[in-house]
Parts: C-alpha cells; structure tokens; sequence
C-alpha cells in the first residue's frame, strides 16, 4: 500500500495550508500528548519494576527460596534422610536447613508483651541457607549453642523492650504442661545474645531466633523439625521446583517457594502494576483522539486535493495509504518525543528523586513501610517495547476513519464549488 507517492502525498499533507494553521496546532498537541503518555508510562512502569525487584530482594533475605512442610502432621521426622534425598535427586538444591517455628509472647517487666515468631535453627546450616551475616548488628548466630537458650531478635524489637545484648527476656508459649499443681504455660527465660536488622520493622519486631534444640526441646519435639528450607543455584527456579516437589512428595509433604508464600503481595503489586498502566495510557488513547480530529478536518481541508488526485487516476488504496502514513508520521514523532525523554527520565528516577528529597526536605517512601527509603527504578526493554507498540497500533486504529472517508471523496462533489 504504502508505495513512493503514497508515501510523498502522506508526508506532504502531514502539514495544512497556511490558513487552517489550527490543524497543525491539534496535531502538535497530539503529539505532545502521545509523548506525554509514553514518557509516564515508561517512567511508571521502571518505577513498578525497581519497587517489586527491591521488595524480591529484601523477602530473598528473611524467606526461604522453598520451605518444605508437612500439612497433615505439621512436623517432620527422619529430616535427615528427607534432606540426603532431596538433595540426591535434586541437583538444583545447593543447601537444606532444618527449623522449629514457636509463636509466642516475648516479655520484659515494665515493657507490653510482645507477639513473636520464634525460628528454631542451627547456626551451621542456617548460614548456608540465608545470608544473615550482614543482617547482624550485634552478635553472631555461634552464640546459639545448644541448651544456652539464647535468642538473636530484631533492632527494632530491641528498643520495643529496652533491652540489649547479654540482657533477659521473658518467652511464654501457647502450650501447657503437667505440673503438681495442674497445667500450668510453658514460661522460659531467654538471654540476647545478639540483634539484627532487616530493614522493616514489622520483621524486626516479629521474627527472632533460637537454636534448634532448645526450640525442639521447648516443644517437645526430640526427633522432629516444623521444617525444610531450600536454597537453589537459581532462585528462579524456586516456583517450579516447589511445585514439583509438591507433586512427588503429595500428600506427605508441601513445598511452598518464596513467592508462593508472598503470593498476595506480588499479586497486588502486579494489579497496581496493571491498573497505572491503564490509567496512563488514557494519556494516549486522549492524544489519539486529538490525532482522529485533526485527521478528519485534514480530510476536509484537502478534500479538492484529494478528488484532483482521484480524477488523475489514483486509486482508493494510495489515498488511504496516503491519510495513515500522515497519522503515523504524529504516532511516530509523539512515540521518539517520548523516548528522548522517558528513557532518561526512567534511567536517573533514583538521583532525580533523591535530588528532590534532598530540596524539599521530603520523603516519598519510609523503609519503615517499604523496606527501602529511596525512589528505585528498574527500565525493562520488554516495558518500552510494549509500550511503543501499543501506541503504534492505536495510531494506526486512529486512522483508519479518517482514510476511509477520505477514500470515499466524490470528485465531483469536492471541486464543485472549486
């Protein structure tokens, strides 16, 4: 369709005649308007990426790739030959760790009591699952020695209940015992023994840890654990191999990878994702309709043209051709005026946030809510593709009206009046 006078007569007409200059006043707009959306989707669709790929990050820290749990009996026995046969069958699993979970209130006299989850772990394996090192502030995961009854909490715990490393706190379970005066709660006294920080309060005031025994000995467990965590060559993969897991080990065994666990989180994070990219096209679905009105009164303002062409012999389809080209030509500028902008606008979010936090005082996010306290931002080619395409596409739609009717231009009609 698009041949070389198609193509001439589309380029020519992409601007009016002298005197109807407010046709190529609506087709700026147009443009300013497509490269409006473009420039804010792009830069709304990196910040969406950097925000879930720093949320991923900071779980990575505190989630296992995979748990393995039992949901019928809710504990594991003969772990030890459950983790050699995952591990021979499995060669995508780099290391296995054992816990013990104990939901109870940690207390200090003076301060409110405290809902916490208790991880029973061993310091060796632990190390291998999770990078906790550079969580710790204070301490190590060595001072969790068996029968010391030590525990490692959070800073933000910490200062909840006043108390620092070397001082008591106060563990009570939701289980009951026998005693000689009846049934009595399971209340034990606990050192810290160090403090760590993984950057969100609520972890930090909800997760602390203890050592593997003293957790297997406090509920009763001897020979049993809650659980397997699994750390994999390629956290990638965590999401197939759980669920193939799940199916050879059904229904004795579940394996939940880490974004099963967060399932609702990353589902909302993915919604908002869709939901601000709809909104922000409405920029360009706006523009596009700028571009369909100035194309129709184009059609007018060039309908003599157009029957001098017809009565000359050109055919249906080159006068079409000729109206598209001439919409595409505003898509394509308004797309390029996007680019020239989003691409470096997405690219620098970071520093330009942080430039404006750093004037106005201000503070978009607090890591106390979102783990971080800077504006992040990740560009994905497969965004800006997507983003390019559909705007070429709906300024092709944009034109097809305004081409038809311009096709169907009687020239005797037009040059009546001529």
């Amino acid at each position: 369709m698009f041949k070389p006078l198609t193509l001439y007569i589309g380029l020519k007409y992409t601007r009016a005649k002298k005197r109807n200059h407010f046709i190529s006043l609506i087709s700026a707009i147009s443009i300013v308007g497509i490269g409006l959306g473009i420039m804010a989707l792009i830069t709304a669709l990196s910040l969406m990426n950097g925000m879930e790929y720093q949320f991923a990050h900071k779980l990575l820290a505190v989630t296992p790739q995979i748990t393995l749990v039992s949901p019928i009996t809710g504990k594991i026995t003969k772990w030890q030959a459950l983790e050699t046969n995952l591990k021979k069958n499995n060669q995508q699993i780099q290391s296995a760790a054992p816990f013990i979970e104990l939901p109870g209130l940690l207390m200090v006299k003076g301060h409110t009591p405290n809902y916490t989850y208790l991880r029973g772990v061993s310091p060796q394996s632990f190390n291998r699952v999770f990078d906790f090192k550079q969580k710790l502030l204070q301490g190590n995961l060595k001072t969790l020695k068996p029968t010391s009854f030590s525990i490692i909490i959070g800073k933000a715990l910490a200062e909840k209940l006043g108390v620092t490393v070397g001082d008591k706190v106060t563990l009570l379970l939701p289980k009951t015992r026998l005693t000689p005066l009846g049934t009595a709660p399971i209340i034990k006294r606990l050192t810290v023994s160090g403090i760590f920080s993984l950057g969100n309060t609520s972890y930090d005031t909800t997760i602390a840890f203890i050592n593997l025994q003293d957790a297997a000995t406090l509920m009763n467990m001897p020979q049993s654990i809650t659980g397997l965590q699994l750390k994999l060559h390629n956290v990638l993969n965590a999401p197939a191999l759980a669920r193939h897991l799940s199916r050879t080990y059904f229904p004795k065994y579940n394996a939940m990878s880490w974004k099963d666990q967060n399932r609702a989180f990353f589902n909302a994070l993915q919604m908002q994702k869709t939901v601000t990219f709809i909104i922000l096209y409405l920029i360009i679905v706006v523009a596009a309709f700028n571009m369909l009105s100035s194309l129709v009164m184009m059609v007018t303002d060039k309908q003599a043209d157009v029957a001098i062409l017809r009565t000359l012999g050109a055919k249906t389809k080159t006068i079409m051709g000729a109206f598209i080209i001439q919409g595409l030509t505003v898509g394509i500028f308004g797309i390029l005026l996007g680019l020239l902008f989003g691409l470096p606008l997405a690219y620098y979010l970071t520093p330009i946030a942080d430039g404006i936090q750093h004037l106005f005082g201000i503070q978009f996010f607090s890591a106390d809510v979102y783990w971080f306290n800077f504006v992040p931002s990740k560009l994905e080619l497969s965004d800006v593709i997507t983003v390019v395409i559909s705007a070429l596409v709906l300024s092709f739609i944009a034109t097809l009206y305004p081409a038809f009717r311009a096709a169907k231009i009687q020239p005797a009609e037009a040059l009546r009046y001529e």
